[in-house]
């Protein structure tokens, strides 16, 4: 099985493109941008064919631009592991050279995630110009010399045209013209060969329901049955789903099945293997199977938690108490532990939750280890949310000791209280910035200190925020068109003034409510103004690849699709400079939902009375509606018109001020 090849060692760009000489660029027509890929990590890798001596894939480096480049890197599951991880440019090509020598694995298992983002790689590297035409004839030669099948038809997904029918129909007849799944790698190339070819879907699609009825598995392991199912038909049904075909439902709920029995511990999950396959499994689908699977389960199977609660599923009553307590003792989730609290008849004893705290703690300060082994989880707090019912069980039992004591009860809370070098440990970690400001402020009460009684500690607080927000944080605009947030080292999204909020939500001063609001709007507003450029610089990349798409497809009559284009030309322009899809809209919604998530209606209030004052009118009606003034609202303010009123209002607001800031720029 071929992989991807990376490596660390320093390849000489050999394969960088050498053009002649050019006049020296003016530095003020210097560009800066941030390149930011998402690729697989691997942990073992073989060589490649050696057929490329004369073929090598040729990269680029243009001129008067002005280059960062860092890396997403993700595991077999698409989790990211290492987010944007800075390197060198020469550290940069050399593993985008290695990537395009050795494509994609050669496999039909639908648990090799890598396809994907081989697929956005490439268009990503030919949008920001590190590779040409030139360098995709290179990679068919080199691909159609080795057979490589899938990495031709990946390749041929990103570039359209890359190959002919004829090519596809010369690589179908190479396969073998296997009649069955003995090998099932064939059996998925002649697949691809034939969609390529031109054969339909629905063709393709009966062909594929023939085999799959017949429950065809692999002769060299009978006893695979129901699981080989999975293996061996998932990637073909997605890439059909992918091109509208409309999958059978018992087809759908038999791949369900088959792929629990594959991964019984479920530690793949049905959302990874959905995106990783193709094949979408519906909620209740994934429902109905996973309850059907941990009921004939001989013992609890934590991970499928996760999927219940972010699927916001149905979670078997019967067994909830079962996967609490094996949550407790297995080191689960703070999140999963909750949910399963919320479905529980009955509340965990204290003892339970004292040891937990006490693991999550100890794991928090392991932090080698968990780097090691890419487990970046926000152990503090889980430690803090747990150490809050063991002191809200003490808290109540000594109330009670003061009215009717009782022996029993006098020892047992004696052994469950946090003891004061704890306290003081969990103070101290307020010094790494990764630990939530509400966390912190929690630690700080179990020693009797409270900003909103404290002035010290409050000043203390803020020059730690002060401190805090000098990092960046927010999201970045990745390769495949998606904003992602920028994580900490737990893991969690920074979103911007996080620690302000939790401050302010417990102070409840209003004055710094209102002066956060202000923050807040203002920080909006400069973004809007900011991400113009890079919107623009969008909008020209994704129009040129258009247009070298038009120019190439013959259109009827002899029309010419290059000119038919430009004639759009200003008014996608127009739509790509009034996108609310941007930067600053997704990071002022993770800030709503953090006001929303902490109960805090003032704070809402506030926020709502500002970004209407600034004509950020959208997102003022949600917040307006979430701080319990929706009707008073939409009385005064929105005059009771429809959401698209206000949206394309909102979209015209954007335009003015990014076609304002590109004007100044000018």
């Amino acid at each position: 099985m071929r992989i991807f090849l990376f490596i660390t060692s320093v390849v000489p760009l050999l394969y960088l493109r050498q053009d002649e000489p050019k006049k020296p660029i003016k530095p003020d027509a210097v560009k800066h941008e941030t390149i930011v890929i998402t690729i697989p990590k691997f942990y073992e890798s073989t060589p490649g064919s050696g057929s490329w001596e004369n073929n090598s894939p040729k990269l680029i480096i243009p001129e008067g631009i002005i280059r960062k480049y860092a890396m997403n890197i993700v595991d077999h599951r698409g989790f990211c592991i290492e987010p944007n991880k800075e390197v060198d440019r020469e550290k940069f090509y050399s593993i985008m050279h290695c990537i395009l020598r050795y494509g994609v694995t050669d496999n039909p298992n639908a648990f090799t995630n890598l396809n994907a983002y081989f697929l956005n790689l490439i268009k990503y590297l030919l949008g920001t110009g590190i590779i040409d035409a030139e360098s995709i004839a290179q990679l068919r030669v080199g691909y159609m010399n080795t057979n490589w099948v899938e990495s031709l038809y990946y390749l041929d997904e990103a570039v359209p045209g890359t190959m002919s029918a004829e090519d596809w129909k010369s690589l179908h007849g190479s396969q073998g013209g296997m009649s069955t799944v003995s090998d099932p790698r064939r059996l998925y190339f002649e697949f691809l060969c034939e969609l390529k070819a031109g054969s339909s879907v629905n063709y393709l699609l009966e062909n594929l329901d023939k085999r799959f009825d017949r429950g065809e598995v692999d002769p060299a392991n009978p006893m695979s049955g129901k699981s080989n199912l999975f293996e061996n038909y998932a990637k073909m049904y997605g890439t059909l789903a992918r091109r509208g075909a409309v999958i059978r439902p018992s087809v759908i709920k038999t791949l369900a099945s088959s792929y629990l029995s594959m991964d019984e511990k479920y530690e793949f999950g049905f959302m990874a293997a959905s995106k990783a396959s193709g094949v979408q499994f519906s909620k209740e689908v994934i429902e109905e199977s996973l309850s059907e699977h941990i009921r004939r389960a001989d013992k609890p199977i934590p991970n499928v938690i996760t999927d219940f609660r972010l699927l916001n599923m149905k979670f078997p009553k019967e067994l909830a108490e079962a996967y609490r307590d094996a949550l407790l003792e297995d080191f689960g989730q703070i999140e999963d532990i909750e949910y399963m609290i919320s479905i529980a008849v009955t509340e965990s004893d204290p003892e339970f939750w004292k040891r937990y705290a006490n693991n999550a703690w100890d794991w928090y300060k392991s932090r080698t280890i968990r780097k090691g082994i890419y487990d970046p989880g926000d152990y503090y707090h889980a430690a803090i949310e747990s150490y809050r019912r063991v002191q809200d069980f003490v808290e109540k039992a000594d109330a009670q000791l003061a009215q009717n004591h009782d022996e029993d009860l006098a020892k047992r809370v004696d052994k469950l209280r946090i003891a004061d070098q704890r306290k003081q440990q969990l103070i101290n970690a307020g010094e790494d910035k990764n630990v939530r400001t509400r966390d912190l402020i929690f630690a700080y009460s179990l020693t009797g200190l409270d900003p909103r009684k404290s002035s010290f500690l409050l000043e203390k607080l803020d020059k730690r925020i002060a401190e805090k927000q000098i990092s960046a944080s927010g999201v970045y605009y990745d390769e495949i068109g998606d904003y992602v947030w920028l994580l900490n080292d737990f893991g969690d999204r920074l979103v911007p003034f996080a620690d302000s909020i939790e401050l302010a939500e417990h102070v409840n001063d209003p004055v710094r409510i209102r002066e956060l609001s202000d923050k807040v709007v203002m920080y909006i507003l400069a973004k809007i103004r900011a991400e113009a450029n890079d919107l623009e610089t969008r909008f020209q990349s994704d129009y040129a690849q258009t247009e070298r798409t038009w120019a190439s497809t013959k259109l009827p009559f002899g029309l010419n699709g290059k000119l038919i284009l430009g004639k759009f030309k200003d008014a996608i322009r127009v739509k790509a400079l009034c996108s609310l899809r941007a930067a600053a809209f997704v990071e002022l919604d993770g800030i709503i939902q953090l006001y929303e998530s902490l109960n805090f209606r003032i704070g809402l209030r506030s926020l709502a009375h500002h970004l209407f004052e600034y004509s950020l009118d959208l997102p003022a009606r949600r917040v307006f509606h979430l701080a319990g003034l929706g009707k008073e609202a939409e009385e005064q303010c929105f005059s009771k018109k429809t959401d698209e009123f206000w949206q394309k209002k909102q979209e015209e607001f954007v335009y003015r001020v990014r076609l304002h800031a590109l004007t100044e720029k000018k």
